[in-house]
C-alpha cells in the first residue's frame, strides 16, 4: 500500500479539516483587520513594525491556537487569512494592489512564523493542560499586544526623521576656468 493513512490523518475526516481551516482563517482575518484598524486609529496613517510584523505574527499565533493539531491546516489557514484580509482591504479601498503585492512576502513570513510558534506553543500547552481557558486568555490578549506595540512605536511614527544630505564636488581648477 503506497499511500497509507496515519492515525489522526486529515484525510479520515475532511469535514473537520475544512472546518478547522475556515475557523483558523476567520480568526486570523479578524485579528489582521483589527490590527489594521488599530494601527490607523490615532489618525497617523503611518504603519510600522506593529502593522507589518506584530499583527501578522499575532494572527498566525492565533490561527495555530484555534486550528487542530496539524501543520498543513495551520499553513492553509494562514494563507487563506492573508489572502482574505488583503482582498477585503483592497475591496474597501483601504489599500492598493501595489501595496498588497509589495507587503505580501513580509506578511506571509510573519504569519507563518507566528503560526509555527503558536503550533509549538499549543503542543507544549497540551502537555500541561487540556482546558480551553488558557487558550482563551491568550487569544483575548493578542489584540491588546498589537495595540500596545502600536502605542510603543507611535513616537517614531508621528515625527518624521530629519536628515540633511549634502553633496559637493572638489575641483582643482580656478573658479573662472571651471
Amino acid at each position: 500500500m503506497c499511500c497509507r493513512q496515519e492515525r489522526g490523518s486529515p484525510l479520515k475526516n475532511p469535514g473537520a479539516s475544512i472546518k478547522a481551516v475556515l475557523v483558523g482563517a476567520a480568526t486570523g482575518t479578524a485579528l489582521g483587520l483589527l490590527g489594521f484598524w488599530l494601527a490607523r486609529l490615532p489618525g497617523t496613517y503611518a504603519m510600522g513594525m506593529a502593522m507589518f510584523m506584530l499583527t501578522p505574527f499575532a494572527a498566525g499565533f492565533a490561527i495555530a491556537m484555534v486550528t487542530q493539531d496539524h501543520p498543513n491546516k495551520v499553513i492553509a489557514a494562514t494563507t487563506l487569512a492573508l489572502l482574505t484580509s488583503l482582498t477585503i482591504l483592497i475591496s474597501a479601498g483601504l489599500e492598493t494592489i501595489l501595496c498588497a503585492v509589495t507587503a505580501f512576502p513580509l506578511l506571509l513570513g510573519a504569519l507563518l512564523t507566528g503560526g509555527l510558534l503558536g503550533f509549538l506553543f499549543r503542543k507544549l500547552l497540551a502537555k500541561f493542560t487540556s482546558g480551553t481557558k488558557f487558550t482563551s486568555v491568550v487569544l483575548l490578549s493578542l489584540p491588546l499586544m498589537i495595540f500596545t506595540g502600536h502605542r510603543i512605536e507611535m513616537p517614531t511614527l508621528l515625527h518624521s526623521r530629519q536628515e540633511m544630505v549634502t553633496t559637493s564636488i572638489r575641483l582643482t581648477g580656478a573658479p573662472n576656468l571651471v
